[in-house]
């Protein structure tokens, strides 16, 4: 039997703000705690151009959520320009790129694994999907209302903006075609 789903908007969350001044974060999920995570899901309010910070040894997923989007650049790389509906870009957290806003604010999905702390998987929903296949645990981050399917249990239905977590993969989701929403699936005793 599947576990109960949690939940928690964006909003509810205090935003906290950057030591560079540069934007704010709001932390969704860090498992299994806060200091010592090896998966963290964010949402963030990039509000000036600057840097990424440095995460050594982490796996990031980034993207936008809302806004105009932004333009990534690695030092002999080249330039990616990220915009909301793309795909989430997947990169070494220990090689941040340096960020320019294309014009105004945005808000951003964060998604970060501490690589050889079990396995990760970042993927699109789309309507009718389930969680990763072969993961105990999974996360769904909406930038839209859904509805999770769960047998023999009520449905949830979600505001925006909001992240659902939970353990198993008995579950589906109906997503707006065009909408924005990714799975996480997550297991801890994988490698």
């Amino acid at each position: 039997m599947m576990a109960l789903l949690q939940h928690l908007r964006v909003d509810d969350v205090v935003p906290q703000p950057w030591k560079n001044g540069g934007g704010q974060t709001r932390e969704l999920l860090a498992w299994p705690g806060p200091s010592d995570w090896w998966l963290r899901i964010s949402v963030a309010d990039i509000e000036s151009d600057g840097p990424f910070s440095a995460y050594p040894g982490i796996d990031r997923w980034f993207g936008v959520l809302s806004g105009e989007g932004v333009e990534l650049a690695w030092q002999h790389q080249a330039v990616r320009r990220m915009h909301a509906g793309h795909s989430l870009l997947h990169f070494d957290g220990g090689s941040p790129p340096e960020c320019r806003l294309l014009h105004g604010s945005t808000r951003d999905l964060n998604v970060m694994h501490r690589r050889g702390l079990g396995r990760v998987m970042v993927r699109r929903a789309h309507p009718d999907s389930r969680p990763p296949a072969g993961h105990a645990r999974f996360a769904l981050f909406t930038v839209e209302p859904i509805v999770v399917h769960r047998p023999e249990r009520a449905d949830l239905r979600t505001a925006a903006w909001t992240l659902v977590w939970g353990e198993g993969s008995d579950c589906t989701v109906d997503v707006v075609p065009d909408g924005h929403a990714w799975w996480v699936g997550f297991d801890e005793h994988a490698s």
